[in-house]
Parts: structure tokens; sequence; C-alpha cells
């Protein structure tokens, strides 16, 4: 179905290339088509990732797969052998025939295509704009496509008195179309693209009035449910398409946790083995510190990335780790816009600050906190926590064996960090040192079984521990996850193996349950 669209593509990979590897934003152009390509295509635009063709009742998507872009040249000694793509279209169902789309915003520039021998297909002058509309597509609606970012942007104008029920269109070549959340999840072979809850509104004098919408799936046909709305006024229905992107790092890199900010920049916490990672200009550790492969499993250092709330920028990306083993576990962002780090590292010289609680390892393995500053190229503070045992750890340090608190993969890396307004610093972990620091408030000041929980607080700059208590019984407990509620409680979860662990009057389980 989408072979005719395999030679464009090709004729133009290295153009689409330098469109992948851009890191800041830039606005999306959509290209006129005076017959340097396949008649069907109106209008072409390169996106982040890949590609649009604006055919009458249609739009073709190709992806193509980052990895191999990235190898087309052997900068690395390695060149790709197959360039994996993947082209998917949304056809519109019912529409009326549209022969051109209406164009806005056109750009100063032009530029000339030279295709092949066959001179009809050269083409010079050809225009560019930053929004294209197919004009009544439906009866009183229009469709209009610009940008964000790098990202795709379109809405639905539906005029006054017009029915949008007429809106659908048919999901084709796709290996799976999933309703999440109100959120479109589609899944191609070369990553999965989201398109986030539907928007829709209408602006009545100088009020914007939101309208409840929400997709509706159907045998890969998309619609839309409405509430009421006044009718005598137009409605836009504003789908956004989500970022969603690789790290680009040439070493292995798994993914551990990720937070956001108040401006919705994304940060990703995981880690690398070895030598690729993309670091940015400035970063705090621009050089893997190293690994080896006892501890937990394999060799390590974190990996720290900070996205734009579009996905378009690399904001920051930095090593973190000694020359151990590391891993992040949770992350947090403070009202000054600092990365809290909470890991595990196994390395006597895990990076600490001067003045830091504590400066020096203690066990197998640590608990770090660390703070980064805003633009990730300086630590704020960087402090170990721990024992003469394996700390920051659920239940085995060695990675591979199950518990009844490590029941599946990824269990040994349960934890969480927060901050509260203050910018006070509290951990949720778990710890098999029979002398973790214990400091201030005791709720329990020994460790009772083979693994405890710990919980704990310090100050906003990393230099003391306010507080720090064990939680749990004879046999393995772990806290996972921490919260403040109403009243300014601290609330913990985790989970126990001990049918000893304090309970409270009239509690839902007063007993341990197996």
């Amino acid at each position: 179905m989408f072979k005719t669209f395999s030679i464009v593509v090709v004729f133009n990979l290295i153009l689409w290339r330098l469109a992948l590897a851009a890191d800041t934003p830039s606005l999306i152009k959509y290209t006129e088509n005076k017959g340097q390509w396949e008649k069907q295509i109106l209008f072409r635009a390169d996106v982040h990732g890949g590609r649009m063709f604006m055919e009458k009742d249609a739009i073709t998507h190709v992806s193509v797969h980052p990895y191999d872009v990235a190898h087309l040249h052997p900068h690395d000694g390695y060149v790709t052998p197959v360039i994996r793509m993947h082209a998917w279209r949304q056809q519109f169902i019912g529409t009326n025939v549209i022969t051109s789309l209406a164009t806005e915003a056109p750009l100063s520039t032009t530029a000339n295509y030279f295709l092949g021998k066959d001179s009809s297909h050269w083409k010079t002058a050809v225009k560019s704009f930053r929004k294209t509309i197919y004009p009544n597509l439906y009866n009183g609606i229009d469709l209009h496509w610009y940008s964000s970012g790098h990202d795709p942007k379109s809405d639905f104008i539906v005029h006054p008195y017009a029915d949008p029920d007429q809106i659908s269109y048919r999901l084709e070549g796709l290996d799976a179309v999933q309703l999440v959340n109100n959120e479109l999840h589609l899944t191609t072979s070369v990553g999965t693209v989201v398109e986030q809850a539907p928007f829709a509104y209408q602006v009545i004098g100088t009020k914007i009035i939101p309208v409840k919408c929400k997709y509706v799936l159907k045998n890969n046909i998309i619609s839309f449910k409405l509430n009421k709305y006044n009718q005598a006024y137009p409605l836009i229905i504003d789908p956004t398409l989500v970022f969603a992107s690789y790290t680009g790092s040439l070493a292995d890199n798994w993914g551990f946790t990720a937070t956001y900010d108040s401006d919705g920049n994304l940060y990703t916490g995981g880690n690398v083995q070895g030598a690729g990672y993309p670091t940015s200009l400035g970063a705090y550790q621009v050089t893997y510190g190293g690994g080896g492969f006892g501890g937990n499993g394999w060799m390590a250092d974190m990996a720290i990335a900070k996205f734009s709330s579009n996905g378009a920028a690399l904001l920051y990306a930095t090593y973190l780790g000694g020359s151990d083993n590391e891993q992040p576990q949770s992350l947090v962002v403070n009202a000054n816009n600092e990365l809290i780090i909470f890991g595990t590292s196994y390395s006597t010289d895990y990076p600490t600050t001067a003045g830091a609680y504590d400066e020096v390892h203690n066990g197998v393995a640590d608990i770090v906190v660390t703070k980064l500053n805003s633009s990730g190229s300086a630590l704020v503070g960087s402090t170990f926590i721990g024992g003469s045992g394996s700390d920051g750890i659920n239940a085995n340090h060695d990675f591979f064996t199950l518990a009844p608190t490590k029941y599946n993969y990824g269990d040994e890396s349960r934890g969480e960090v927060i901050c509260d307004n203050s910018g006070n610093i509290f951990v949720a972990s778990s710890s098999k040192s029979i002398n973790f620091p214990i400091a201030g408030f005791v709720f329990q000041n020994a460790l009772a079984g083979d693994q405890d929980g710990v919980i704990f607080q310090l100050n906003p700059d990393l230099t003391n521990l306010v507080w720090s208590s064990y939680f749990g019984g004879v046999n393995d407990d772990a806290v996972f996850s921490l919260s403040f509620d109403g009243t300014g409680n601290l609330v913990i979860a985790g989970g126990t193996e001990s049918p000893g662990l304090p309970v409270t009057p009239g509690a839902i389980h007063p007993n341990y349950q197996g």
C-alpha cells in the first residue's frame, strides 16, 4: 500500500538526517508538490523523526529508525546495512472532494528540485508554508495543519451548526492501535506515536470555553465524542501529538525513572554501560566513570537527561558515577528547578560535595542523594548515606535472586525521593545494614530482620541528616514510596513479609495476609 513513497524517502534521506539530528525547536514547513513528487501528494512536511505526505483524503506518515539514520556514515566504524522505516496512514472517511489545499504564512525562500533524468520532475521556485488547510473537508468543517516545535499539529475547525459527528478516519498500516486514558497509542515497528487526549474549546467573546471531548476507537476507526456546546459559535477540536524520542546513546542504556518541572520539561534517569552516551556541552560529567560486573551485575553509570516540554531539544545530558556501578531510582525537581537524584552506588569515588552529610562510601552499596543545578553543569550537593551492608537495593544486591519483596524484574530499584516546599529532601528505601545511620526522630532504631525499610530527611543542601528511621519486622521489609497528606503527615507504602509489623487499632488488615 505504501510502496510508492519509499523512493521519495530514500532520495531525501540525507536531508532527513539533518532534520532528525536537530536539537533546537524549529517550525515545520509544508512544501507544495509542483510535480517533483508522485501526483497523489499535495504537500510534504519533514517532521522530527519522520515525514508526512498530505493527500486529497489521507495523510501518510513515514517514520524512520533514528539508530539507522545515525549510522548512514561510518563516523564510529559502523554503517547500517538496513534503514528501517514504517509507513502508516490516516484515511479520512466520507469527506468532500478535495482537489487542492489552502495555505497560510508563506516562507520567503523557495526550493529547486532536480530529481533523476526525467526533466518533467525538475521543478523550480517551489514554495513552502507554515500552515496548510483542508477547506470544507467535511460539510462546514476545515482541517488545519501547522506545527508545535518539531511536532505536526492539527485542528478540526467546526463552523457554526456543522455536525462534528462527520469526522472520522481509519488508521491503516500500524502494528497496534490502543486507547489508553483517552490517548491514542499508535505502535509502529520503529517506535510508538502518542496522540494526547483531544482538547476541544470555543472562543465566545473574550472567554475560552472548554468542551469535554474524547476519542472513540472502533475497528481502527477514530471519531470524537463531545459534550453539548453552543452551536452558534465555532468549535475547535485540538488533538496534540506528544513527543517520543530515543536517547541516541551508542552504549546500552536502560530507563529507570522520570519526572518533570513546572515548565513541563522532562527529566529522565537510567543507567548506561560505557562510553557513547550523548552528553551535552558543559554537562557536569561528560565521560563514563567506569564499572564492573560485580555488585549490581553489570557495569553502569547513571545517565541523566533533561528534555524540553515538546521533546524537540535536549537541554542537558550527563553521566553521574564513580569507578564502580551506579543506578538512579527516583528523581524530583525542587522550586529552583534543581534536579534531585536518589540512587545507589557501589563506587568509593562517587562524586560528593565538600561539607556533605557523608563524603565516604560505607559498605557494599550505599544510597546516594545528589542535587544538580538547573543547567546540569554542577553539583549543588551530593552525599552518601549507608551502613556496612547493602543499602538502596531491595532484597538482593546481586540483582538476580528473587525474594519476597523483590517479585518482579526491576523491583530491586524501588524507592522514592520527594521534597517539601522548603526544599527539605525525603527518601524511602531499603537497608540490610545493622548500622544504617539513625538520627533525630526515631521510630525504630535497630534493624529487625534481614532487610528493613528506611525513611530519612536531609536538609536542602544535603549537609545534615535531620532524622532517619528503620521500618520493618523480623523478615524482609521495604519502603517503596512516600508522600505528604493534606495535613503535612508523611505517608509511606511498601512491602512486607513480617507478621509482626506494627499496625494501628482499626486497621483494615490487622494481621499478616501471607
